[in-house]
């Protein structure tokens, strides 16, 4: 287990008498295996392949998924819904290969990633350039080629004219899932 201590505040923290640390796991996703999701997902021939992956992610992630459909809500666009649901599934499943037992995840979890990652854009927010890249280092570092992957639609959905609003919103409730599993995982390390 991996632990970065931080007396600003900006890393998603567990409070001790004297430091703040935030426990990063050791396991990370490789990108490799985040194609090799994709490409199952992508292989589906019907809908009735892809219903049954969706409702096997509900079952295994409960709160996860209701996280998703909430958040879905809010989006402006089907297909940017849809997409939020399917990139989920992609950070969910390639989680899940490279730490098969990894328990279910609860709304606390969410709640607290989802809380730490809006904390650390209101920092990076007030931060002059120069010292806001260093503030993501500590949100891309936990799942290097996980966030690199999200960063990956970002720039597609930007290309292909999606607004800015939901385009943000799509990345803040993926980062957020992504950071809430790496720390499920940094348990099982």
């Amino acid at each position: 287990m991996h632990v970065l201590e931080s007396d600003s505040g900006l890393l998603p923290t567990l409070n001790y008498h004297v430091k703040q640390i935030y426990i990063m796991s050791t396991t990370k996703v490789p990108f490799e295996v985040i194609e090799e999701v994709s490409d199952y997902l992508e292989s589906f021939e019907s809908a009735d392949d892809a219903l049954k992956v969706a409702q096997q992610f509900a079952d295994e992630q409960p709160f996860v998924m209701s996280y998703l459909m909430a958040r879905a809500e809010d989006l402006k666009s089907d297909d940017t819904a849809e997409l939020l649901l399917y990139i989920g599934n992609v950070i969910y499943l390639s989680a899940k290969k490279i730490a098969p037992s990894l328990c279910i995840m609860d709304a606390a979890a969410i709640d607290t990633a989802e809380e730490t990652f809006l904390a650390q854009m209101k920092a990076i927010s007030q931060m002059s350039e120069e010292e806001a890249l260093s503030g993501y280092e500590p949100i891309f570092s936990a799942q290097p080629d996980l966030s690199t992957y999200l960063i990956g639609w970002v720039e597609q959905l930007s290309e292909d004219g999606e607004d800015e609003e939901s385009i943000n919103a799509l990345y803040s409730v993926l980062q957020v899932l992504v950071n809430a599993f790496d720390l499920l995982m940094s348990k099982k390390a």
